[in-house]
This record gives C-alpha cells, sequence and structure tokens, in this order.
C-alpha cells in the first residue's frame, strides 16, 4: 500500500477519526485528510510519532520493503531514537551511519532514517547561538552537538543522502528526497536550484476525479446522512485551511511590496475566515502579527501575542466546542502550540527587525510565561 493508505488503514483499525489523529499530533484535521488522499506527505519530523500513534514502525509507515525484514528496520529506527533521545545527537547519528551503511543498498531505510536525522537535528542537535564549544542542552535535557565542525558533518551527510535518494528507483523515496532539497534549496534561498528539483517532479493530474465528493453525494442520497456530513464537514476544513495558506501568503508579498493596507485588509479578513471555522487564535491571528510588526506597531504586536497566548493556554477549547466536529473527541493540542511557540520566541529574539518589540517591557512579560511553559513541561 502506499503510504496514504497505510495511514488510513491503520487509523480505522484503532478506531481513531481523523480529527483525533490531528489533535495527537498537533496538526490540522485537513492535513491529515491530505495525507489520506495523497495529496500531501507528514513533515518529516512527525513520522516517528505518526508510526507510534498508529501503531505501526516508519518502514511500514512509508510503504517501504527492502533487503532487511520490517522487524530489523524497525529495531535500527527506533535504536536511532533512544540514542539521539538519551545520549545525544552525536550518538544517534553515529549509529545510523553505520546501519544505512551496513544496507548500502535500501534506499528505503536511508530514506527513513536520513528523514529522522533531518528532523532531530533542529530539536536536539543544534545548540543554541549557532555552534562553537560547549554543549548546550537540547529539548529533553540531552546534550546537543559540540561544535560548529560537528553540525558542518551532520548538514552535509543528510544533505548527500538526500541527493542519492533523489535518483532512488523507488518513487517514494524519490519523491520525498526531492521535496527536501527543495526545502533546503529555499532556505539557501538559491531559488534557480529549487525551481530546477520543482521541474523534475511529477505534475498532478489536472482531471481527477473528486472520489471524496463523489462518495459524499452517494452517502446524502441513501440516507448515510451522518456520514455525509462527515465528509463536508472535512471539506470546509480543508478549503479554509487552503485558503489561509493563500491568503497568509499574499499578505507576506503585500508587506513586502510595501501595501500594507492592503496587507492589513487581507490579514483581517484571513484571521475572520480561520475563527469562523473555529480555528484558534494562535493559528488565526498570525498573519495580523506579520502586518503589526511590518508597521512597527509595538502596542499592536503585543495585543495580538497575548491573544495568541491566551488561546495557547486555553488549550483546543474552541476546537472542541467547534460546530463543524460535533461530537469529536478532542484532546489538548497545547503541547504543540506551546513548543511552537518557545521556538517563536527565540526566532524574535535573534531578529533584529524586532528588537522594537523585544526590547519592550511588555514582551518581557510575555516572554516569561512562554518560559514558565518549558520549565513546567520539564
Amino acid at each position: 500500500m502506499k503510504i496514504n493508505e497505510v495511514i488510513r488503514a491503520k487509523r480505522l483499525e484503532l478506531g481513531m477519526t481523523q480529527e483525533q489523529v490531528a489533535t495527537r499530533l498537533g496538526v490540522s484535521t485537513p492535513a491529515v485528510n491530505k495525507w489520506e488522499r495523497g495529496a500531501s506527505y507528514p513533515d518529516i519530523t512527525l513520522i516517528p510519532a505518526l508510526a507510534r500513534l498508529l501503531n505501526t514502525d516508519a518502514n511500514t509507515l512509508l510503504s517501504f520493503q527492502g533487503d532487511i525484514t520490517v522487524e530489523q528496520n524497525l529495531a535500527i529506527q527506533r535504536e536511532t531514537d533512544r540514542l539521539v533521545r538519551e545520549e545525544g545527537y552525536d550518538a544517534g547519528f553515529r549509529y545510523a551511519v553505520d546501519a544505512m551503511r551496513e544496507y548500502p543498498t535500501c534506499d528505503q531505510l536511508a530514506c527513513v532514517l536520513t528523514m529522522y536525522l533531518d528532523g532531530a537535528l533542529s530539536l536536539y542537535g543544534a545548540p543554541e547561538g549557532g555552534g562553537g564549544g560547549g554543549m548546550d542542552e537540547a529539548p529533553g535535557g540531552v546534550a546537543s552537538a559540540e561544535s560548529a565542525d560537528d553540525q558542518e558533518e551532520y548538514r552535509s551527510t543528510i544533505d548527500a543522502n538526500y541527493r542519492r535518494l533523489a535518483s532512488s528507483a523507488e518513487p517514494a523515496v524519490r519523491e520525498m528526497a526531492t521535496g527536501m532539497l527543495i526545502a533546503q534549496a529555499m532556505q539557501d534561498e538559491d531559488y534557480a536550484q529549487a525551481r530546477a528539483l520543482i521541474d523534475t517532479l511529477p505534475d498532478a493530474t489536472p482531471y481527477a476525479i473528486d472520489k471524496e465528493e463523489r462518495q459524499a453525494a452517494v452517502y446524502a442520497r441513501t440516507g448515510r446522512l451522518s456520514e455525509a456530513r462527515a465528509i463536508r464537514q472535512r471539506r470546509v476544513l480543508r478549503l479554509s485551511s487552503d485558503l489561509q495558506t493563500t491568503l497568509s501568503s499574499l499578505v507576506e508579498i503585500a508587506v513586502e511590496q510595501g501595501r500594507l493596507g492592503d496587507a492589513s485588509e487581507m490579514a483581517r479578513r484571513c484571521s475572520s475566515i480561520m475563527k469562523l471555522c473555529d480555528a484558534p487564535a494562535w493559528m488565526s491571528d498570525a498573519p495580523l502579527f506579520k502586518v503589526a510588526a511590518a508597521r512597527r506597531d509595538s502596542a499592536a504586536c503585543l495585543d495580538i501575542l497575548e491573544g495568541m497566548l491566551q488561546s495557547i493556554e486555553d488549550g483546543s477549547r474552541v476546537m472542541a466546542e467547534s460546530v463543524f466536529r460535533p461530537g469529536a473527541e478532542m484532546a489538548d493540542a497545547s503541547d504543540f502550540a506551546r513548543r511552537i511557540a518557545g521556538f517563536a520566541l527565540r526566532d524574535l529574539r535573534a531578529n533584529e527587525k524586532y528588537a522594537f518589540l523585544t526590547e519592550d517591557a511588555a514582551f518581557a512579560r510575555l516572554a516569561a510565561r512562554v518560559e514558565a511553559w518549558d520549565v513546567d513541561r520539564g
């Protein structure tokens, strides 16, 4: 089975809804829906957690088969993860590299391990401040990489693996590796390379039949209204999410072009649309913050941040009470949001263009709330 079929089959076996999977992983329901439709892949950092949630392993999840058994593959993945979490990123990295050398023809194993190492690098392997001597503490209290040389080795090894895997005979491996190379090129601002890589990807089929839409129509006409309603609800959420992504991009373009009036109006509409679909403020108000920051309006920025932090502290109450998800059992998604807030806080402090905000005493009070979450999490 393909990855989308595996995710759906495993979810149904466990009796879970897409909403429950989304909430457990801290992603949107439309994202899970896209995975199951084969419209997109889960983010690399979610693969281990998704596999555990679905009571499977990354090898099965990614629909891979190789020259080692599933049990061997799973054991290698688990040991890599254990080493990274308990003994440090370097220990897990060395073990994974050795495993890939032991099975040099198994592109599937190499892809799983490379994606894991890539995702774990930002969480466990990168010293704060960008490298240099000393052992910094990564999330969970694990010591991170001790030198810039280590960082360069990790990154170059990961990138070399992606380049090799982008030519794999396995379509799933090839497309995932190419996608990661595109992301890296975008991060490096090498847009010519990104465009060249994009051109190697297969085109989407523009005339594909919308199976979900047809299924909802059949359900509605045959009296299976609850099932038809569930599909329509997911569709509304997916469409609103896609619209948010598009509008957010337009807000960014307008800000870059200095059209702050247009950016402000688009951000307001984007926020309103998402709130109508019961998205919490920490998701819906990000475009508003971007415009306020572009105006260097510290009072507006602080007000928006206050609302976003309050929505995180409220947990998933708004989503749990959503009219679009009646009766859904919503777990608390606040832990994921709190981690995102922690990363955002570091980014704001590291970027000089936000100095007008981060030097404000009121910002320090908001930051202290976020930092207290890290302490509470242990």
